[in-house]
């Protein structure tokens, strides 16, 4: 297959629904310094990528251990340094970067993150949708949730990253995945000569705890067990105890532009994350 087939069969992967979308939509991030440009697709590391270039950003008072970007934001008017002009897209001296995520760990973070560690909250739709209170919600009930939802409709956290992408406008030049951020944190500090941290503040960090592998043993099945009791456990079990197989087959069916661009990008990495899920 020749360059310009492999580029095509990437653009066919990608949704249409960006073709026309403004630079504010976009809301893509810039560090002028370096001429580094950062699109960021929600819980694929965004807090701790957004931290790195308000870091860098000149003439900016903010602490990455003491804050997050949006408490940052929020104490500033809404201000990150974003790309005003669209011209720079195609601006060849600009590197663009694009952080991607496995769709099913992507999904269970939302779960996670949304559902789980927000109770004793409610979330109208889904309650209403599923008949069910949040407490009583399981994995795979929001991974069906989200299945029945138009795309486009969903929650920006639970969007397909192919909507995000928008591959057919712009070309990117650095790819990384948040399964191995190491690469793209030294793409930023070895090729770009951003000043980069490994870790944020332990305080201020979204970052979800999970059991190690190693520590799996009994009941390896909670696709379907409710929030409620998940929320009682010390730390969440290992990503891969969630995913039986209605539950990949259903995330898998969901995600389908999503997992092809993934797999189109890191084949490696998709192939010894669908080991490591199967229980």
């Amino acid at each position: 297959m020749t360059a310009i087939d492999h580029d095509n069969a990437l653009k066919a992967i990608a949704s249409r629904a960006f073709d026309r979308l403004s630079v504010k939509r976009l809301n893509v991030h810039v560090d002028e310094s370096s001429k580094t440009l950062f699109l960021p697709i929600p819980k694929n590391a965004n807090s701790f990528l957004k931290s790195i270039f308000l870091h860098n950003a000149p003439n900016l008072s903010f602490d990455y251990q003491k804050q997050t970007p949006l408490q940052f934001s929020k104490q500033n008017h809404g201000y990150y340094p974003v790309v005003c002009d669209s011209r720079i897209l195609s601006n060849p001296t600009y590197k663009k970067i694009l952080v991607l995520r496995q769709p099913e760990r992507r999904l269970l973070s939302c779960y996670l993150d949304k559902v789980v560690k927000k109770l004793p909250g409610q979330h109208g739709k889904i309650n209403k949708f599923l008949r069910k209170k949040s407490q009583d919600i399981t994995f795979f009930d929001f991974a069906y949730y989200v299945s029945q939802i138009p795309d486009f409709k969903r929650d920006r956290h639970y969007r397909s990253q192919s909507l995000f992408t928008a591959i057919r406008v712009i070309h990117f030049d650095f790819v990384g995945c948040v399964e191995n951020l190491d690469d793209t944190l030294n793409y930023l500090a070895n090729e770009r000569g951003m000043d980069v941290f490994r870790s944020e503040n332990p305080g201020v960090t979204k970052k979800t705890k999970f059991q190690e592998a190693s520590q799996i043993s009994g009941h390896t099945h909670f696709a379907n067990v409710p929030a409620s009791q998940l929320l009682e456990l010390g730390s969440f079990p290992h990503p891969s105890c969630f995913f039986d197989q209605d539950t990949a087959q259903l995330i898998r069916k969901t995600y389908e532009k999503d997992f092809d661009l993934y797999r189109y990008y890191f084949p490696e990495v998709e192939n010894s994350t669908n080991q490591a899920t199967t229980p």
